[in-house]
């Protein structure tokens, strides 16, 4: 893996850059030079509602963590500009980003908070006009009367992707709010499928499968895979169009002739839904031609690890013995066991003399068992070219000579994002390119590898966030793919849950999410006693809720954001007051906080100095000496 600098970058803040001209101060914090997320020159003006020149980025969920440039004059911002990083790769903003200013100021902006008129259906449109501290005391009392009925339970707390802070964001007050009542958030049940397959082979986790972006400069292909960077992800693009400058071979595989396919050397047309078949009957090629990475199947896989025919399990130590926990993970320390050719019997790999991979046996107490390689290629048999080219109308030459290349070249860098894992049970395609990546080594080595989803490998202290001396239960979830057939039932594996008020925030699922009418308005919103919205528009969502609450923008807040797709932590300054009565999410987890009886955990106005303190107290913070000085 390429990382940039070898670790996370701060910015400073917007009188820095004015002093040191070019870049706001972009630091490698690998590197002997330290300095605070915010610098303060002599004559700087305080952050917000000031004219010139501020350092923004955003938070969408693009994973692009663009850094922006605000341009204030009479208090107003009349224009957004990127903002340079110090690996310009990773300089440059869409169109959509670059007007976002359109909806600071767009006409139909909640201005204040509103409430459904009484006696008037949800969706109809009908609102009256609320202060803050009607709107408050009536979503607190609705809470508290559903806590006393059903339990905290009861409550949900919804929130996706809208907003990427660490403050005011998804990762902000609201999961602290949630802990002290022991309510139940949602947890996303979209774009998780694609790491999901890939976890199974590379051990990744759901989301840290992919290289920083820049990675693609030491590859010789770069194939990209069922997605459209040159539209949905231009900074990824960037990256795979130098490397192409150099040399590198770019091949898209997509139904449509998108706009990269039109930018690629290659473009390669599928029939749509068989790509896990194709990557499949190209491993099942390259096994059976010896085509195979052996050096990196042998040293990097566990290929020889055995498999118990009973249990379908590997074969470890806790099946014979009691094994300790590790006090940090709570995992068992558990070693696997392979077949070992030199003494007759099972070892440990790590004893093993000379470990088999392929073949079955039986152990001395009779427990038949067979290498996990073994078992991939007799699954892979059932893939052929043949019937690769028939379901994709690929020929078969082309498959059989594409699949010889992808198995030669030096390196090879799959660009991948969510388009594969848009199917029912998708994981199994980005599953079997997985397994594609292994057997011909293209991982753990330079330009080779996935690139698309990129996050960050440093992660802030959020659970000091969120817990505190009034927390009662944390990170009680509920997949949002279920919840709305445990709001229409009530239950929950078969036993009673009921839920009666969820509050949306950084979240839009009525438009977002799939079966909007069926599922998310008549099955969930439909069986809800109080629907609470916070938006800074009249979404589909907001429109079927009982009380919405105007939401201020990111550029009317101070915010942190850890980047995705670039390897940088972001200070976003307040480049403008909130306009009309909007508030930020910390504010107004504060302001339910205190009205629900948690004082002691919510302040009247939330300190952005204090919290950022509370993000930057862990080891990881503290080895990247990433700070908020003043």
């Amino acid at each position: 893996m390429v990382e940039s600098g070898g670790a996370s970058s701060v910015l400073t803040r917007r009188s820095f850059l004015k002093t040191a001209g070019f870049l706001a101060g972009t630091v490698a914090v690998g590197t002997a030079v330290t300095l605070p997320l915010k610098t303060l020159a002599a004559d700087s003006a305080e952050s917000g509602g000031d004219d010139g020149l501020y350092n923004c980025n955003c938070r969408s969920n693009c994973m692009g963590s663009c850094r922006l440039l605000a341009h204030v004059r009479d208090g107003k911002i009349v224009k957004l500009e990127p903002g340079e990083y110090s690996e310009p790769g990773y300089t440059g903003v869409c169109l959509r980003g670059l007007t976002y200013v359109d909806r600071i100021y767009s006409p139909t902006r909640i201005q204040y908070p509103m409430r459904r008129k009484e006696g008037t259906e949800r969706g109809a449109g009908e609102w009256e006009r609320v202060s803050w501290d009607e709107a408050i005391a009536e979503i607190a009392a609705k809470m508290q009367s559903s806590i006393e009925q059903y339990g905290p339970s009861s409550i949900v707390f919804d929130a996706a992707s809208g907003q990427y802070g660490y403050i005011n964001g998804v990762y902000g007050l609201f999961p602290r709010l949630s802990a002290c009542l022991g309510a139940v958030k949602t947890a996303a049940c979209y774009d998780y499928a694609a790491g999901h397959g890939i976890d199974r082979v590379l051990g990744t986790g759901d989301w840290r499968y992919c290289n920083e972006p820049n990675s693609v400069l030491d590859s010789s292909l770069v194939v990209v895979w069922g997605t459209n960077p040159v539209f949905t992800h231009p900074h990824s693009w960037r990256w795979i169009q130098w490397a192409r400058e150099k040399g590198t071979k770019v091949v898209t595989i997509d139904p449509i002739k998108s706009a990269t396919a039109y930018r690629s050397d290659e473009y390669v047309q599928v029939n749509p839904g068989h790509d896990g078949y194709l990557a499949l009957a190209m491993c099942n090629y390259i096994i059976k031609n010896d085509l195979v990475d052996w050096d990196f199947i042998k040293q990097k896989s566990n290929a020889a690890f055995l498999v118990r025919d009973d249990t379908k399990l590997f074969l470890r130590k806790s099946n014979f013995v009691e094994v300790p926990v590790d006090p940090a993970t709570k995992l068992p320390i558990d070693d696997f066991y392979v077949w070992d050719n030199a003494t007759g019997d099972i070892a440990f790999m790590k004893d093993a003399i000379d470990p088999a991979f392929e073949g079955t046996f039986t152990t001395k107490d009779g427990i038949a068992v067979t290498t996990s390689l073994t078992l991939l290629k007799r699954e892979l048999e059932q893939y052929e070219l043949d019937e690769a080219a028939r379901l994709t109308g690929l020929t078969t030459d082309f498959i059989e000579s594409f699949t010889k290349r992808f198995a030669t070249e030096r390196a090879v860098s799959v660009n991948i994002t969510y388009g594969l894992d848009h199917y029912l049970n998708g994981y199994q395609n980005t599953w079997s390119i997985a397994i594609l990546m292994a057997l011909t080594g293209n991982l753990a080595k330079p330009g080779a590898g996935f690139t698309g989803v990129f996050t960050t490998r440093y992660a802030p202290e959020t659970l000091g966030l969120w817990i505190t001396k009034e927390y009662k239960l944390l990170n009680a979830v509920i997949p949002f793919g279920i919840l709305p057939e445990v709001a229409s039932t009530q239950t929950l594996n078969g036993k009673p849950f009921p839920i009666k008020v969820m509050i949306s925030y950084c979240s839009n699922p009525v438009s977002n999410l799939g079966g909007q009418k069926q599922q998310t308005i008549d099955k969930l919103i439909a069986n809800l006693d109080y629907y609470v919205v916070i938006d800074m528009e009249l979404t589909d969502s907001a429109r079927y809720a009982d009380m919405v609450l105007p939401s201020s923008s990111w550029y009317e807040q101070e915010e942190i954001r850890a980047g995705y797709n670039n390897p940088y932590t972001i200070y976003q300054e307040k480049a403008i007051e909130p306009l009309y009565e909007s508030k930020t999410d910390s504010q107004i987890a504060c302001l339910l906080g205190r009205a629900l009886g948690f004082e002691a955990s919510f302040p009247e106005e939330p300190n952005f100095d204090e919290l950022c303190a509370i993000l930057f107290s862990n080891a990881a913070s503290k080895a990247r000496n990433l700070s908020l000085e003043r």
